[in-house]
């Protein structure tokens, strides 16, 4: 557990960006992995893995931000239900309860649920985006392939999410081996979710969530839509002038 007695230095890390987000302040923890997660609800933990904490400064930030961002979003519990799923459909967690009788009726109904879940998970980690892409772009990899991340075409990595894309619609057996791969991943592929990086770091939406955490007073008087160039509210997924999408 990291305070201000147990590796201070570390925890200052974390109280400028929590203050950014105005979130309550999360207990916060350092363990060996390379990752970082988000758990429970009123009271949420955020732990982040030690070799994260020796990435360039910007993307540390950026992981830290994207986990604050599932606070923001109210994600922790429903985060914290998938894995308590996952968990419960386990032939031997099951047998642990004395349960193994009842998981012929109970798995096809928790299996269910399980691809529910894990289809809100992959978009949650959409809408957890509240930090620099490119920054973001870049930690994401380093945490998949470590220094390789220095030298990956980030642009070539995102065209092949276009592909996923092409594939699904011009084959319905794309589509369906597609769906087959991801049905019970937590987060999306690492293609896809970078190009959805993107799509966020461009959008009018991102811009004024951005001005809004950095000066909330100025934010509605700069933002702007991008197609005809009026001022638009924080709240707005549309313009409500000219009808495009933010």
């Amino acid at each position: 557990k990291v305070d201000n007695n147990q590796l201070p230095d570390i925890y200052n890390i974390f109280l400028p960006i929590i203050q950014k987000f105005g979130i309550p302040e999360p207990t916060i923890f350092v363990s060996g992995e390379t990752n970082a997660y988000t758990m429970g609800d009123k009271k949420p933990i955020i732990v982040i893995g030690a070799p994260i904490l020796n990435f360039p400064p910007d993307e540390r930030d950026a992981i830290i931000a994207h986990e604050c961002g599932h606070i923001l979003c109210h994600h922790c519990l429903y985060k914290t239900m998938y894995r308590v799923l996952q968990l419960m459909l386990d032939p031997q967690k099951l047998n642990l309860f004395g349960l193994s009788g009842l998981a012929m009726f109970t798995g096809p109904v928790l299996q269910a649920s399980i691809y529910a879940s894990a289809y809100w998970s992959r978009r949650s980690e959409y809408s957890a985006l509240y930090t620099s892409p490119e920054s973001l772009k870049r930690a994401l990899i380093r945490l998949k392939y470590g220094r390789m991340a220095d030298c990956i075409n980030y642009h070539a990595f995102e065209e092949q999410a276009k592909y996923i894309d092409n594939t699904q619609e011009d084959s319905t057996l794309g589509k369906i081996i597609n769906s087959m791969l991801v049905a019970t991943r937590s987060h999306p592929f690492d293609t896809v979710r970078l190009s959805q990086v993107t799509l966020w770091g461009n959008s009018a939406q991102f811009r004024i969530t951005s001005e809004k955490m950095n000066n909330p007073e100025a934010a509605i008087i700069t933002s702007h839509c991008p197609n005809c160039n009026r001022e638009l509210a924080p709240e707005w997924k549309f313009c409500n002038y000219c009808g495009q999408k933010l």
